[in-house]
């Protein structure tokens, strides 16, 4: 009896490993015939053939694991998924401050030594610092430090002066070194 069961669990575990791919190939024919018809690009269409190969590809294992070690189907989609979203959640805030950087680098909205300030609000003072996360501003009338999200001026007006005279250091000049920019020249 056990040798039939067997027989019968192999017999199940190949026909879902056949229909599969019977439909993943079936699948694959569809999205390309559309895309032949919408006259799309081969390199504009594999992204989507690739994931719906992957995806067609999980549900299989799925359902073999399923049947053949009798687990929780449902269970594993949803702990995957709920695993994702941990992780997304996880990086989106080190993601948002990395691309703001990214832009306060490359759209210069001010430098090293110009005074900015949040209007409506106790923040302001000199830019000392930029790094990767946070932007550290000097306010020398009380004496405080503020660190200032970078994706912080994204979502806020910023109020901007210049500094006066040759003690301007480039963004990029300052992410290039290790500590606090020093003041420099302009030759």
């Amino acid at each position: 009896m056990d040798k039939f069961q067997d027989l019968s669990l192999w017999i199940e575990a190949g026909g879902v490993i056949v229909i599969g791919a019977v439909l993943l190939l079936a699948a694959s024919r569809v999205v390309q015939l559309l895309a032949n018809r919408a006259h799309l690009s081969p390199l504009t269409v594999r992204p989507i053939r690739l994931l719906l190969r992957w995806a067609g590809i999980l549900v299989i294992v799925g359902l073999l694991a399923n049947k053949i070690f009798d687990v929780d189907l449902m269970g594993l989609i949803f702990g995957g998924l709920a695993l994702v979203a941990i992780g997304v959640v996880a990086i989106w805030s080190l993601l948002s401050h990395m691309t703001a950087t990214m832009l306060l680098i490359l759209l210069k909205p001010f430098r090293i030594h110009d005074w900015i300030g949040f209007p409506g609000e106790e923040v302001a003072g000199r830019v000392v610092d930029l790094n990767l996360f946070y932007t550290v501003l000097d306010n020398n009338e009380s004496g405080e430090h503020f660190i200032v999200p970078n994706n912080h001026f994204f979502q806020k007006a910023v109020r901007h002066i210049p500094s006066k005279g040759g003690e301007k250091i480039e963004l990029h000049q300052q992410l290039g070194e290790a500590g606090p920019s020093e003041p420099v020249s302009e030759q």
